[in-house]
């Protein structure tokens, strides 16, 4: 009985170091440490360590706020493939868990890295690869309402005034000052006043301060720029 217990619990030890895969000295890791292998993506599957991992796409280029999808795949000791548990860092937009990347709202180049996951207590990784996103500033195409006119009475500045943004073609704000907005008066009798051109601020965002309309009834104001698609707001009442 004795010699039947311990042949089980070596099965068991045996068990337990075959779920634990020594890596090699790659990137900085040396013999030691351990991480759990996934089985092969692809491959069907190894018994081998993980040896090379290559992240797709090696780069891209995107437009201001644009997503890129990226993956892994890896390489085991034994020349099957695999697809390595890895965690994504970016050193200026957004990536998921999953490696949905998402580009910030300024033009630059963006480098997105995928580790693959350590070992035991913190342990190295086995390997690192990297991706350059060259992210593009998009042409302005158009303009979009961020807050509607309202809380109007002839004659005195709206309690709630508007605010339109500079827009792409996928109607994505882009972060554009100096651009000249214009407000007049889209539907409505009566005369629109105060400051009806401003300028863009750094956000991309013209914010009108003191539109004022000396008239009574239902309105809309519309909203140009030289070269932009316009926008018409919601409509709002004028009271007396």
């Amino acid at each position: 009985m004795a010699h039947a217990s311990g042949w089980h619990g070596a099965a068991r030890l045996g068990m337990v170091a075959a779920s634990l895969v020594m890596l090699p000295g790659l990137m900085g890791c040396g013999s030691g440490y351990f991480t759990e292998q996934k089985g092969g993506g692809g491959g069907g599957g190894g018994s081998g360590t993980l040896i090379q991992m290559v992240m797709s796409p090696v780069s891209d280029v995107v437009g201001l706020r644009g997503t890129v999808q990226f993956s892994v795949s890896g390489t085991l000791s034994d020349g099957s493939s695999t697809t390595p548990s890895v965690t994504y860092q970016v050193t200026n937009g957004l990536i998921s868990p999953g490696g949905l990347y998402t580009a910030p709202a300024v033009a630059g180049s963006d480098t997105v890295i995928a580790t693959s996951l350590g070992g035991l207590q913190g342990t190295p990784p086995c390997c690192v690869d990297t991706s350059v996103v060259t992210v593009t500033t998009n042409p302005p195409t158009g303009l979009e309402m961020v807050a509607q006119a309202g809380g109007a009475t002839s004659g005195v500045a709206f309690t709630n005034q508007p605010v339109v943004e500079v827009v792409d073609a996928l109607d994505r704000q882009l972060l554009q000052s100096g651009v000249a907005v214009t407000a007049a008066i889209a539907s409505g009798s009566g005369t629109l006043g105060g400051t009806t051109t401003v300028l863009t601020d750094t956000n991309g965002r013209a914010v009108f301060t003191n539109l004022e309309i000396v008239g009574t009834g239902t309105f809309t104001l519309q909203f140009t720029s030289p070269g932009l698609t316009s926008v018409t707001g919601g409509s709002f009442s004028v009271a007396e």
